[in-house]
């Protein structure tokens, strides 16, 4: 299997670079995820509440990139909006967030996070404008896998 993270010249398209992944493989990948979140206690008891994915409109990523036009993408951190209990049910639907800071490319080669602007805490760039699965899921989509369904 050929290792999607292998550099791409700039100039070609990465969409084009990088090969997709057959369906069969997408939904393995899934379900590895649902069941490792699934030994999470919580999850374990509410099932419904699992994340599943996060939702970015192109809207919003093309703003932050003309906003940030030195950057070279986006690193994307998984949060909760608050501890949960493993007694009861998220009381926010909107709990599980996509954080998303732009990010540099470093004088070593790697990329770093631009978080703090002016090193100041308060004045970060850190957006929280994605929509997580639960609440905006595609039902219908081949890679909303049920774990008790059998794998294609």
């Amino acid at each position: 299997m050929e290792n999607s993270f292998e550099k791409h010249p700039k100039s070609q398209n990465p969409v084009d670079a990088y090969p997709c992944i057959p369906l069969a493989e997408a939904r393995a990948r899934v379900t590895n995820w649902l069941e490792a979140v699934n030994m999470i206690p919580y999850f374990e008891k509410n099932q419904d509440q699992v994340p599943r994915a996060i939702f970015i409109s192109h809207d919003d990523l093309d703003k932050l990139k003309e906003k940030y036009k030195d950057t070279e993408g986006i690193r994307v951190y998984f949060a909760l909006n608050q501890p949960i209990d493993n007694d009861s049910k998220m009381v926010d639907p909107y709990q599980v967030t996509g954080l998303v800071v732009p990010v540099l490319k470093s004088e070593s080669g790697g990329y770093q996070d631009l978080v703090a602007l002016d090193g100041n805490e308060e004045k970060t760039a850190v957006y929280d404008f994605t929509r997580p699965c639960p609440v905006f899921c595609d039902l219908a989509s081949e890679l909303y896998v049920k774990l008790d369904e059998p794998q294609r």
